[in-house]
């Protein structure tokens, strides 16, 4: 058995009537030298059809960091790069935008995965 260490929790959830608001965190990563702890926040606006996912990593020192969003076979393109930013877009009648950004260079790709 692996011990239970993630200790997540949910911090804040609200319902509202046009829009929801969802934030929770977990320490899964505080073993390590930087004593990380990853913290996200979902804010949906039903009127507006729009989400918005925010991750926050909190701790000292370096730790390496990825991030992956796993998406139903579909073309992805990058709109724009910096060093520091990365927006991609996603094919549909809203377009969705998704974007990354850091104090660091974020490098970036796009790969085609399967899972069986």
């Amino acid at each position: 058995m692996l011990a239970e260490r993630t200790r997540a929790e949910c911090v804040r959830w609200e319902l509202g009537a046009d829009q929801h608001v969802f934030e929770g965190r977990h320490f899964g990563y505080a073993h390590r030298p930087s004593g990380a702890v990853c913290h996200r926040r979902i804010e949906a606006r039903w009127s507006e059809r729009w989400w918005q996912v925010t991750d926050d990593i909190l701790g000292n020192g370096v730790e390496s960091l990825s991030w992956r969003l796993h998406l139903a076979p579909t073309q992805v393109h990058r709109v724009t790069a910096s060093p520091t930013r990365q927006e991609l877009l996603l094919p549909g009648q809203l377009r969705p935008c998704l974007e990354a950004t850091g104090c660091l260079p974020l490098p970036a790709c796009i790969e085609v995965t399967f899972l069986i």
